[in-house]
């Protein structure tokens, strides 16, 4: 977002007390607390249950998704795309991401030391109706 010079509001950054539905429903609830100009106009969740719990605040306080606030996860569930509106969400090979994890522990525990490698698996965006086009 900075790269881009789009504005990060520090109250934009939320960081949930768990991983789950209610978690992400909670979050959302806060950022609909917001006076509705210094709400953001997208949201992206680290996982899709965060974003399932968003989705469902965004629907009971009446907010237009994607109109007025996209919102997108990250694993890509079998439920993202049943949802109303579908889940936009980034899918990762979960496979993968365990055999890197495996072999970076590996090599560390042979190494006797730690490793700040940077490791980017394949992924891809699975664009749905929860953004726009």
């Amino acid at each position: 977002m900075r790269s881009a010079k789009l504005k990060i509001a520090p109250a934009w950054v939320v960081q949930p007390d768990g991983y789950g539905l209610d978690q992400g429903y909670r979050a959302m609830a806060g950022l609909l607390d917001l006076p509705r100009r210094d709400r953001p106009d997208a949201v992206l969740c680290y996982n899709d249950e965060l974003a399932l719990g968003a989705l469902r605040a965004l629907h009971d306080r009446g907010v237009d998704v994607p109109g007025e606030i996209a919102l997108m996860g990250w694993d890509d569930l079998p439920s993202s795309g049943f949802t109303t509106p579908r889940l936009t969400s980034v899918s990762v090979p979960v496979a993968e991401v365990a055999e890197a994890a495996v072999d970076q522990l590996a090599q560390q525990i042979a190494a006797g030391r730690r490793s700040r490698e940077h490791i980017v698996v394949p992924h891809q965006i699975v664009a749905r109706e929860s953004t726009r086009a």
